[in-house]
Formats: C-alpha cells, structure tokens, sequence
C-alpha cells in the first residue's frame, strides 16, 4: 500500500526536479545577458561622450570619456547588446537556440544597416513629422552611425548566444546541480 502511494508521486516529484532544473538553467541565461548588459553600459559610461548616448542624458552623474578603449570600445557594445537580449528572449520563451539567435542577429543589423548613410539620407525628411514613431526613427538614423565592425561584433554576439544557450539547454539537470 504504502510503496503503491510513493510510487504514484513519483511523476510529480520528476515533474518538480524537471521545473526547478529549467528555472536554474533560465537564471543561469539571465545573469550571463545581465553581466553583458552591465559590460556594455561600463563602456558607455567610460568610453562614450554622454550627449551622444540617449539613455545617457537623463542621468545626472556621467564618468566622462576620461580614456578611449579603442576599437573594443567601440564595437563591444554591439557584442554584449546581442550577446544578452538573445540570453533573454531565450531565458524568457522556449524556442531553439538557432531561432533566436538568427532572429536577434537580423534585428541588430537591421538598426545597424539604417544608420547607413544611403537610408539615413533618405530617412532625414521624416525628422519633422507629425508621428512621433517617425522622428524618433528619423533621428536615430540620421544621428547614428553605421560601422562594419559593428556588424562582426552583432554576429559574434549571436553566435556566442547560440553555443551558450545550446551548452545550457543541452546540460543534464545533474550536472548544473553539481556546478552550484
């Protein structure tokens, strides 16, 4: 009787193992897409002059761009940006990890490639509209910049992405409960 009761929760106590392991490997993404977010924004607080950066504006303490990382400053953003919203979009819904990863990847070279000069030329005669949805792209565009090592640097990121979230999501539940 009493082996017939334990064996019935068997199921549910899987089941529970089963959510407890997905919730770890979720976390797992989302505190690698968060030390990625704060890299990137490191490097937009040392790196980068603050009226050129939005979010940047409306803070009231700026580390001015005391010293230039150089091309990594540059480009690294893009990197941790891609890297960390394709961990989230991953962590937060069930999905492959080659879906994601390529979804994200035509994302970031998408507002990569309109700041090109060819579309933000054209984009320019929209920065008076009367949609508000229209200048704040027309001024993204045009105030943008469009560089080629950003485009490595989002394929790099994405590629990251898809080999950290098929490690993870390919991780048996015993061995990352033995890595914590």
């Amino acid at each position: 009787m009493i082996s017939s009761v334990i064996t019935s929760f068997e199921p549910v106590l899987h089941q529970s193992m089963q959510h407890r392991f997905l919730y770890k490997k979720q976390a797992i993404k989302l505190l690698l897409a968060f030390l990625a977010l704060a890299l990137g924004l490191m490097i937009y607080l040392l790196d980068r002059p603050a009226n050129t950066i939005l979010f940047l504006q409306w803070l009231p303490y700026h580390i001015n761009n005391s010293f230039s990382l150089g091309i990594p400053g540059d480009n690294l953003p893009s990197f941790a940006h891609t890297y960390a919203f394709t961990l989230i979009i991953s962590a937060a819904i069930t999905i492959k990890a080659r879906t994601v990863a390529l979804s994200w990847l035509a994302i970031e070279c998408f507002f990569e490639l309109i700041q090109s000069s060819f579309i933000s030329t054209h984009m320019s005669i929209y920065a008076n509209s009367d949609s508000s949805l229209l200048v704040l792209v027309s001024n993204y565009c045009v105030n943008g910049t469009f560089d080629g090592l950003d485009i490595v640097a989002i394929t790099l990121g994405s590629l990251l992405a898809y080999f950290t979230i098929n490690k993870l999501d390919k991780t048996s539940h015993r061995k990352i409960i033995d890595q914590v």
